[in-house]
């Protein structure tokens, strides 16, 4: 959040090979691999798996973990599973009355169906 990615990757990283299931560092890092703006970080395969163990612990549940799913997922240059999970998360966070995050989703399953992975600032 302050801007210092390689940090953070540094810090989540040793969260999670010392604590594998911690859901948190799961899911900061999967963004951080996932939609960096610095290539160095990103890592698409690996976002996914990241992701993948974040999803599984809500049984794909959760609007968040599937979010960041279909960014890992554009990230690996898999933008059609990309777009769908991007709309099974708008849906899910469009049941839960986020409208704004659901738009968020949906636009972003637009842009995975063109073929353009997420950056984040």
């Amino acid at each position: 959040m302050r801007g210092e990615s390689r940090t953070a990757a540094e810090f989540f990283g040793a969260a999670v090979r010392l604590q594998p299931a911690f859901r948190y560092a799961l899911r900061r890092l999967g963004w951080i691999r996932a939609a960096s703006p610095d290539a160095g970080l990103r890592d698409g395969e690996r976002a996914v798996v990241l992701f993948e163990r974040a999803a599984a612990q809500s049984d794909y549940s959760a609007a968040y973990d599937l979010d960041g799913l279909a960014a890992a997922l554009a990230e690996a240059g898999r933008f059609e599973p990309a777009a769908a999970r991007a709309l099974q998360a708008a849906a899910r966070y469009r049941a839960a009355g986020d409208a704004r995050a659901a738009r968020r989703s949906e636009n972003r399953a637009q842009q995975y169906g063109a073929g353009v992975p997420l950056r984040l600032r």
